[in-house]
């Protein structure tokens, strides 16, 4: 799951969170389907855009980017580029496991702890 209510937790806490950068998770998710749950039909098997069209009045991105296309990164990407670690301050992204590994050994956790209590 993209959003939780323990990422606002652990920033009340000061705890940094590390995560994939949008192109990794865009590009696991087309691999392996890790954000499904985004998707309130992901129990549908082969469901694979939404089966009604936008509503007239909605804006450019929604009627540009199905948010229900599985098939298209460009969609899924532009749907979680609004998920919450994407959108708050002091996320760590990371953008392969090696560069995690490199994150946790270089990053100043203390100062990225103060910074998110300070939001």
């Amino acid at each position: 799951q993209v959003s939780v209510m323990s990422f606002f937790e652990r920033r009340a806490m000061g705890i940094p969170i590390f995560a994939p950068s949008l192109r990794l998770l865009v590009k696991w998710h087309q691999q392996y389907g890790l954000v499904f749950e985004r998707r309130s039909d992901w129990q549908a098997a082969g469901a694979r855009a939404s089966v009604l069209p936008p509503h007239p009045n909605a804006s450019a991105g929604v009627r540009q980017w199905d948010p229900n296309d599985e098939r298209s990164p460009d969609a899924v990407s532009a749907w979680l580029g609004l998920a919450d670690i994407y959108t708050w301050p002091h996320v760590i992204l990371f953008d392969s496991w090696g560069h995690l590994l490199d994150l946790l050994a270089t990053v100043d956790l203390q100062d990225v702890s103060n910074k998110v209590r300070r939001v």
